[in-house]
């Protein structure tokens, strides 16, 4: 049984997102108007960012143009 999740965004307004999948298997996630698009996230990918990312504390960075530096945005 596929499970979907629906989010809230962080930016104000009422912008969601869905997804499905998990960190093991790699995640799928589907948003804009309509969910028309999607990004795909591999088991791979996620392995990569946990251990790039282990070491401490970092801002989120979620800024498609600006990115604090030294953050998982950039």
């Amino acid at each position: 049984m596929l499970t979907v999740m629906t989010l809230k965004t962080w930016r104000e307004g009422e912008e969601t997102f869905s997804y499905d999948g998990s960190v093991k298997t790699g995640t799928t996630i589907h948003y804009g108007a309509d969910f028309r698009y999607r990004a795909t996230i591999s088991a791979s990918d996620y392995q990569r960012l946990l251990q790039k990312f282990a070491s401490g504390e970092y801002a989120v960075g979620t800024s498609k143009t600006d990115p604090p530096k030294g953050s998982v945005g950039r």
